[in-house]
C-alpha cells in the first residue's frame, strides 16, 4: 500500500535503486514517501546533522585534551625544543605564528618530506576553495532548482536535474574548471617539489656513499670491493668501502636486556611507591631507594624480591650482549684484514672464479633468492665511499655488469638513521620476490576478506532493507517509530563511517609489520613507500565495493557477459550515495584531524610503560605510508563528487585546510624527519593518484552524461582522460625523472666534483663513515643493574630538588628509544673504544 501511495519519480527511484543493489549502497531520501517502514532518514539533513554534533563533540574533547598536554607534557607534544619560540601557551593561540611560517624555514625545520605532503595539501585546498566557491555560487542553485523532484540532501546534487535537461552545460564546464586547476596546481607544485629535491640532493648529509646489492662471495670483504671499484672508476675517485656484518643476533641481545632495563626501572618504581605508602620513615630520606625495609609490609617485600629478581636477569643478558659484541669486533676486525682469493691469485684465476660464481650456484640461489648469510658473516649488502657528491651521483646511475644478477649500485645510500640494521643482510632477490608475493595476498585479500567486510559495514547504511531479512524483523520497531528517528539516523548514516575509518586504520599497521618481519626492506623509507601504495589501492577498493554491487564476483559476471552494464551501474548509483561520501569527508575533517593533532594512542602507550614519565619522550617519526594516503582518499571522494554534489568541495576544502594546520604542527613540533628521502617516493605517489583520481572522475561523467541523454556533454568530457595522461607523462618527463639523481652539469657547476675528506664536522656530533655507518649495537656500552639503580636515584634526587621542573622533563639520562622502545645509541665516537689502525685501515 505504501509503494502504491508514492509518486511516480518516487517509484522510479526505487527500481533504480534495486538495479544497484540496494542491499548495499547507503540509503536513499525518501521523506514524502508513505511507506510505514520508510521514516526518511536516508539523505536527509538529520544523517549530516547527527554526524556533524557527534563528530564535533569527539572533535571538542580531543583539542582540549591536546591543549592539556601541550601544556603540561611539554617532552611529548614538544619535542622538537629547537622551535619552541612558534608556539603560545593560550589555547590555540599557537595557529596564527604556525600559519605565518615562510616555507623556506618550513623546509628547513619539517625535511623535504613533510615539506612535500603540506605543498600537496595547499594545493588541494586551493583546488577545492575554488571549485567550492563555484559550487555554491553556481551549482547550487542550478541543482535547487532543477524540477527533479528530490528533497533534502539530494535536492542540490545533480540528482536533482531530470533526464536530458539544458543545465547538464553547469557540471561538464565545473568538471572542466577542475580538470584546469588540478593540472596547473600540480604543475606548479611539480616545480616547486623539484626546486626542493634539487636543494636536498646537493645538501644531504651522506654526500658520498652508494649503496650495493648482490656482492659475489670472493668481492665481500672491505678490501677487495674497494679495489673492484677502484679498477672500474680510478684510485682517486673511490675512498674505500664497508660490506654489511649481520648482527641479528647481537641486536637480539641488545634488545632482550633494553626490555629487562624497562621492566627494572619500572619494578623499582613500584617498589618506590610501595615503601612511600607503608612508611612514614621513607620521606624523610632523600632518595627512597636508600629507606630503611624495616618498616616495609609483605607487598613491598614481594616488590622488593621481584626487583632483585629481574636484577639478576638484567646483569645475565647484559653479560651475554658485551660477549657478543666482544665476538662482533672481533670478526669486524678480521673482515677489515682479510685478503680473499681474488688478489692473491693471477688473473687466469680471477677470471675462473668471476665466471663460476656468476654461472652456477650463485645465479641460481640469488635467483631463488636462497642466499643466505650466517651470523657475524659477510653479507650480499654493502657501501662504497667515493670522493666527492659528484663521482657518487654518476656511480648510482651506472650499470657495473652486463647481467642482471650481478653485483649492481641501486643508488644513494640512505641515511644512517634511516637503515634497518636487522635488514641490512639479507638479499635483495629474497625481498623481490617475497613483494610479488605479499602483492598477490592483497590482491586475494581484498578480493575474498574486505569486499565482505566493506560489505557487512554498508549493511548498517541500509536498515530498512535489513529488516526485511527473515530473523530481522525486530529492526521494524525501530525504524517506524518517530523517536527514534535521529538515533536510525545515527546508526545508519554515522556509524558505518566511523567503523570503516577505524577498519582502514589498521592497513597500515598490518602492512608494516609484514614488511618488516617479512618482506625486510633494508629503509624504512622504503617500508613507508611500500605500505603507502598498498593502503591507498585499499581505500581506492573500498571506494569502488561502495559505489558499485560490492561484490567482486557479481561486477566481474556482469563486465563478462555485458561489460556496458558496468558503467551502467556506476553512472546510476554514483549520485545516490553522496550523503555517505558526504558524512565520511565531515568525519575526517573533524575527527581524523583532532585524532591527529591529539597524540592520544602515544600518550596512552607511554603512560602504560613510562608512568612517573622519567624517560625521555620516544622519538616520533613522520610515516609518509599512513598519512599521506589519507589525503589521497579525500582528495579522490572530492574528485568525483565536488561536482555532483558541492557541498563536499565544501567539506573537502575545510578538511584540507585543518589537515595544513594540524601537520605542520605536529611535523614542527612533534614528528621527527628520520626517514628523510628527498620527497622523492611521496610525489612520485601523488602525482599518480592525482592523475587516477581526476581521470575516473571524467570516466564516471561519460557514463552518467550518457545515461542522462547527453551525448555532447560526453562526447566532450571524453576527451578529458586523453589529456590527463598527457598531462601525467609531462610531469614525469619533466619533474620526477629528473629528480631521482643529481644531473652532471649541476655537480660540475656547483663544484660537487670537488674532493669532500672524511672528517668530523666540528658544528655537530657527526663522525666520519665508519662510525655513522656502523651497527648501533657496536656503539652500546655496558648497563648492568647496578647502574640502573644509580641512575634512577639520581633522577629522582633531582627531580625531589628541582620541583619547578615541567611535570613530563625527562630526568634519566640514558639513550635515544625507537619506535619499538629500544635504547638506540647515539652515534658518538667518545661512546666507542678507541679506533686502532686496524680499524682505520678497514675505513
Amino acid at each position: 500500500e505504501g509503494a502504491l501511495c508514492e509518486p511516480q519519480d518516487r517509484r522510479l527511484r526505487h527500481k533504480i535503486i534495486s538495479m544497484v543493489d540496494t542491499t548495499l549502497a547507503p540509503a536513499i531520501a525518501s521523506d514524502n514517501s508513505n511507506n510505514d517502514w520508510d521514516v526518511g532518514t536516508g539523505g536527509t539533513w538529520t544523517e549530516l546533522g547527527a554526524a556533524f554534533q557527534v563528530n564535533g563533540l569527539w572533535a571538542l574533547g580531543l583539542v582540549a585534551f591536546f591543549e592539556l598536554g601541550r601544556i603540561r607534557y611539554t617532552t611529548m607534544y614538544k619535542s622538537k625544543s629547537n622551535i619552541s619560540s612558534f608556539d603560545r601557551k593560550r589555547p590555540l593561540a599557537w595557529i596564527l605564528p604556525l600559519l605565518a611560517i615562510d616555507d623556506d624555514t618550513l623546509c628547513a625545520r619539517v625535511g623535504v618530506d613533510g615539506y612535500v605532503s603540506i605543498l600537496y595539501i595547499k594545493t588541494m585546498k586551493m583546488v577545492f576553495g575554488i571549485v567550492a566557491f563555484f559550487g555554491v555560487l553556481v551549482l547550487i542553485p542550478v541543482y535547487a532548482t532543477g524540477g527533479g523532484g528530490r528533497d533534502g540532501f539530494y535536492s542540490i546534487t545533480i540528482d536533482n536535474l531530470p533526464k536530458r535537461s539544458t543545465r547538464f552545460f553547469a557540471p561538464l564546464f565545473a568538471l572542466i574548471l577542475l580538470t584546469v586547476l588540478m593540472c596547473m596546481g600540480m604543475e606548479f607544485a611539480s616545480r616547486e617539489f623539484l626546486r626542493r629535491r634539487r636543494q636536498y640532493l646537493i645538501e644531504r648529509k651522506t654526500r658520498n656513499h652508494v649503496q650495493v646489492e648482490r656482492i659475489p662471495r670472493h668481492l665481500r670483504s672491505d678490501s677487495t670491493l674497494c679495489q673492484y671499484f677502484q679498477k672500474l672508476f680510478g684510485s682517486d675517485k673511490i675512498s674505500s668501502a664497508y660490506i654489511y656484518i649481520n648482527l641479528n643476533d647481537l641486536e637480539t641481545k641488545l634488545k632482550k636486556r633494553d626490555f629487562l632495563v624497562q621492566q627494572y626501572e619500572r619494578q623499582l618504581v613500584k617498589t618506590i611507591k610501595s615503601n612511600e605508602n607503608t612508611s612514614a620513615g621513607t620521606t624523610e630520606h632523600c632518595c627512597p631507594l636508600l629507606a630503611p625495609k624495616s618498616n616495609q609490609n609483605n607487598v613491598a617485600l614481594n616488590q622488593d624480591n621481584n626487583a632483585q629478581e629481574i636484577g639478576r636477569r638484567l646483569d645475565l643478558a647484559n653479560h651475554a650482549f658485551l660477549d657478543a659484541k666482544a665476538l662482533a669486533l672481533k670478526r669486524e676486525d678480521e673482515l677489515a684484514q682479510v685478503e680473499t682469493t681474488t688478489r692473491r691469485s693471477s688473473g687466469l684465476t680471477r677470471q675462473i672464479l668471476a665466471t663460476a660464481s656468476a654461472t652456477t650456484m650463485r645465479s641460481a640461489a640469488t635467483t631463488l633468492g636462497l642466499d643466505f648469510t650466517e651470523s657475524y658473516h659477510a653479507s650480499s649488502s654493502g657501501l662504497v665511499t667515493t670522493s666527492s657528491l659528484g663521482v657518487a651521483t654518476t656511480v648510482a646511475q651506472l650499470a657495473l655488469t652486463e647481467s642482471p644478477l650481478d653485483i649492481e649500485v641501486i643508488g644513494l645510500a640512505p641515511e644512517p638513521q634511516d637503515l634497518i640494521w636487522r635488514n641490512s643482510c639479507v638479499p635483495i632477490q629474497r625481498i623481490e620476490w617475497r613483494e610479488k608475493l605479499i602483492d598477490i595476498g592483497c590482491y586475494l585479500t581484498a578480493a575474498f576478506a574486505w569486499t565482505p567486510l566493506v560489505t557487512f559495514i554498508q549493511l548498517l547504511s541500509n536498515l530498512e532493507q535489513v529488516a526485511k531479512f527473515k530473523h530481522m524483523h525486530f529492526l521494524r520497531p525501530f525504524l517506524r517509530k518517530k523517536k527514534y528517528a535521529y538515533l536510525s539516523a545515527l546508526v545508519s548514516g554515522y556509524l558505518p563511517v566511523i567503523l570503516m575509518i577505524f577498519f582502514m586504520a589498521a592497513i597500515p599497521f598490518i602492512l608494516y609489520y609484514i614488511d618488516i618481519y617479512y618482506i625486510r626492506h633494508k629503509t624504512y623509507s622504503n617500508i613507508q613507500n611500500f605500505i603507502g601504495r598498498r593502503y591507498f589501492c585499499f581505500q581506492l577498493v573500498t571506494l569502488f565495493i561502495t559505489v558499485f554491487t560490492g561484490s567482486v564476483s557479481s561486477l566481474l559476471h556482469d563486465f563478462w557477459h555485458d561489460p556496458a552494464t558496468v558503467t551502467h551501474k556506476f553512472g546510476l548509483g554514483l549520485p545516490l550515495i553522496a550523503d555517505y561520501f558526504a558524512i565520511l569527508i565531515i568525519s575526517k575533517m573533524l575527527f581524523s584531524t583532532t585524532q591527529e593533532l591529539s597524540l592520544v594512542w602515544p600518550y596512552i602507550n607511554r603512560r602504560k610503560f613510562d608512568p612517573l614519565f622519567l624517560r625521555p619522550a620516544k622519538i616520533q617519526s613522520y610515516c609518509v605510508g599512513s598519512k599521506v594516503p589519507d589525503l589521497f582518499m579525500v582528495s579522490s571522494i572530492a574528485l568525483v563528487y565536488s561536482i555532483i554534489a558541492p557541498l563536499i568541495s565544501c567539506f573537502a576544502f575545510l578538511y584540507f585546510w585543518l589537515s595544513e594546520i594540524v601537520f605542520k604542527r605536529q611535523l614542527l613540533f612533534v614528528y621527527h624527519n628520520t626517514y628523510e628521502r628527498g620527497g622523492f617516493y611521496v610525489w612520485d605517489a601523488v602525482i599518480l593518484f592525482s592523475c587516477l583520481g581526476l581521470a575516473l572522475s571524467h570516466i564516471i561523467f561519460i557514463s552518467f552524461f550518457s545515461i542522462q541523454e547527453r551525448y555532447n556533454e560526453a562526447a566532450i568530457t571524453a576527451i578529458l582522460p586523453g589529456f590527463i595522461y598527457l598531462h601525467y607523462y609531462r610531469l614525469q618527463k619533466f619533474y620526477i625523472h629528473p629528480a631521482k639523481f643529481l644531473d652532471r652539469e649541476t655537480a660540475v657547476e656547483r663544484n660537487l666534483f670537488q674532493f669532500y675528506p672524511q672528517k668530523k664536522d666540528q658544528d655537530s656530533n657527526d663522525t666520519n663513515f665508519s662510525f655513522k655507518y656502523r651497527h648501533p649495537a657496536l656503539l652500546t656500552d655496558s648497563l648492568d643493574a647496578a647502574t640502573v639503580r644509580a641512575r634512577l636515584s639520581t633522577a629522582l634526587q633531582n627531580k625531589e630538588k628541582n620541583e619547578h621542573t615541567p611535570k613530563d622533563e625527562h630526568i634519566i639520562e640514558s639513550s635515544r628509544y625507537d619506535e619499538r622502545g629500544l635504547s638506540i645509541p647515539t652515534l658518538r665516537r667518545q661512546s666507542s673504544p678507541s679506533p686502532t689502525q686496524n680499524d682505520m685501515t678497514m675505513v
